[in-house]
């Protein structure tokens, strides 16, 4: 399991890696995608990231709410079916290296270090390599 965005699983996707999308809505050019819905965060946690411009109040807002939807499913059940794919949303890498935005795919990589000890990283072109990413945990 690693982590993505669609950008990259569209313009640069890796040609034996199994995209599959972790989000509400997807961009023109993806419905071939695989979707994974319960990892989905709700409509109402995207557009509070979104209006309130990925504030840090939002993020702490967004981390309790989406680790409570995590915590309802069964990690084991989560990675095995996704053990061989890579997760993708919206945000790009280098946004959340920087700190700009906050995003949900490093929430669930996060949790499935925390409840199974499995690290999920994100997926990183030689172009990147300096670039980190980190996982986002409960607190």
């Amino acid at each position: 399991m690693k982590t993505s965005y669609f950008w990259k699983a569209m313009h640069e996707p890796i040609s034996d890696v199994k995209y599959v999308s972790i989000s509400r809505s997807t961009p023109p050019g993806v419905q071939y995608m695989l979707s994974y819905e319960s990892l989905m965060p709700s409509w109402d946690l995207v557009k509070l990231a979104h209006d309130q411009n990925f504030s840090q109040e939002s993020f702490e807002y967004f981390r309790k709410a989406y680790y409570s939807q995590l915590d309802k499913l069964n990690p084991e059940k989560v990675y095995e079916d996704l053990k061989d794919c890579t997760l993708v949303c919206f945000e790009s890498s280098k946004d959340l290296a920087t700190k700009k935005k906050f995003c949900h795919r490093r929430m669930v990589a996060g949790w499935i270090e925390e409840q199974l000890g499995i690290i999920v990283p994100e997926e990183t072109r030689e172009k990147e390599k300096d670039l980190i990413v980190p996982a986002i945990y409960r607190s």
